[in-house]
C-alpha cells in the first residue's frame, strides 16, 4: 500500500498475516490510520505495517473542506 499526506508518500507493508486480519477495513477505509515500525533507508521510507484502524474524527469527510497541499 502507499499512503499519502501533504508531506509525500510512504510505502506500508503489509504482510500476508496482518493483511488477513485487517482485509475488509484494507479494502473499503477511506481514511485509514496505520501503526508500525518506520524503517528508512538512503532516502527510502516503509512502515512495516502491525495494526490497521480507522480514526474517529470530529467532522464528517463528506463535509470538510477540500485542502490543496500545492
Amino acid at each position: 500500500m502507499t499512503l499519502e499526506d501533504e508531506t509525500g508518500f510512504v510505502n506500508i507493508v503489509l504482510w500476508p498475516k496482518v493483511f488477513a486480519r485487517y482485509a475488509t477495513l484494507a479494502k473499503t477505509a477511506t481514511f485509514l490510520g496505520v501503526t508500525g515500525i518506520l524503517q528508512a533507508d538512503q532516502g527510502i521510507v516503509h512502515l512495516i505495517a502491525e495494526r490497521l484502524w480507522q480514526p474517529q474524527l470530529q467532522h464528517d469527510l463528506a463535509t470538510a473542506p477540500s485542502r490543496d497541499f500545492h
